[in-house]
């Protein structure tokens, strides 16, 4: 109710006179109830008059938070099961998904094996959005299990899917191709990760991942014409970048319109590293002919240099020397 509350105040004019509530036209409380859950949304507005009633009924995008065990669905909850579109499991939980069929997007915030054991079409007919977060709580032995669940007939109709950036890529057995996967984010992968799930995924659109540090590179990466968006890391301990690397990665996706990068670096090589380095403008012209944004985030890691702001100085000008003016650049540094 403080939603509701907050909102009334905003609505007074000079006179002081409360605008009221059931004004406002369906387009705006339908946006306004979308930031609501489901619980919240029906204890504060059900029965209160029929228009509310057919409006909550109409609504496509609900959402469900369960954090405990001891959330047992009431009867409100029972009637408009079906209506819930998000499901949002807070908690190390057991729940069964067979009573949430019609969500079309699950997030697990501490995720169990026997929550990611019922990512299943048979029980998720409809699944097209799962966050997957704080994956490193779970057994290693339980990590390839999810990620041969996301390449699978399980979740034949995902479209995003979001994977925690603290592990690495496994898996067990062969995965088949995923058409409809459009957004993909995911932790450590190589090169050969990455030639795969780009083999499997023709309809990507936008892949985001940690780059891995490479023994070896093949050298048979077949072109992905469909990838708009590619944002690439390299881990927070500084080893993985290479820019002969970083070119396998970039010379297979020719169609790639954003590109964003974010690395770490000690700043004790900050000099030696990057004062003279071209961010990656040569490797840009030759491979990326639609590019029209390029965002590169630079951390710098354990900084101890007295003259800083002057370190600082060169590196924002050395970028701005080396930007391709066919494109938007943007330069950000943390520290």
């Amino acid at each position: 109710n403080c939603y509701l509350f907050f909102f009334l105040d905003i609505f007074v004019n000079d006179e002081q006179q409360i605008f009221q509530f059931e004004f406002l036209p369906n387009e705006i409380l339908i946006i306004l109830f979308e930031y609501f859950d489901i619980r919240d949304l029906y204890r504060s507005f059900f029965n209160i008059n029929t228009r509310l009633n057919n409006l909550l009924l109409s609504l496509k995008h609900l959402s469900l938070t369960i954090s405990n065990s001891n959330q047992t669905l009431n009867e409100y909850d029972k009637i408009l099961i079906s209506y819930i579109n998000k499901l949002i499991i807070q908690n190390k939980i057991d729940i069964d998904f067979t009573c949430f069929t019609h969500i079309h997007s699950l997030i697990l915030v501490h995720p169990t094996f026997e929550q990611i054991k019922q990512l299943n079409k048979n029980i998720l007919t409809c699944l097209k959005y799962l966050a997957i977060r704080n994956m490193y709580l779970l057994s290693s032995n339980d990590l390839p299990a999810i990620f041969d669940k996301i390449f699978s007939n399980d979740l034949s109709h995902l479209q995003y899917c979001y994977l925690s950036n603290m592990t690495t890529i496994r898996r067990t057995r062969e995965w088949i191709q995923m058409t409809s996967l459009r957004f993909l984010e995911v932790g450590h992968i190589n090169l050969f990760d990455y030639k795969y799930i780009l083999s499997l995924c023709p309809n990507l659109y936008s892949f985001k991942f940690i780059i891995s540090t490479e023994t070896e590179i093949p050298s048979d990466i077949k072109s992905h014409l469909n990838i708009k968006r590619l944002t690439l890391k390299n881990d927070f301990f500084a080893h993985s970048w290479n820019d002969h690397v970083i070119k396998s990665y970039l010379s297979c996706v020719p169609n790639l319109e954003q590109l964003c990068m974010y690395r770490h670096i000690f700043s004790s090589t900050v000099k030696n590293c990057l004062l003279n380095y071209d961010w990656c403008a040569s490797l840009i012209s030759s491979y990326l002919p639609s590019l029209h944004r390029f965002s590169f985030y630079l951390h710098l890691i354990e900084l101890n240099y007295v003259d800083i702001d002057n370190i600082l100085f060169q590196l924002v000008e050395n970028f701005r020397s080396h930007r391709n003016t066919k494109c938007q650049s943007c330069f950000v540094i943390q520290y």
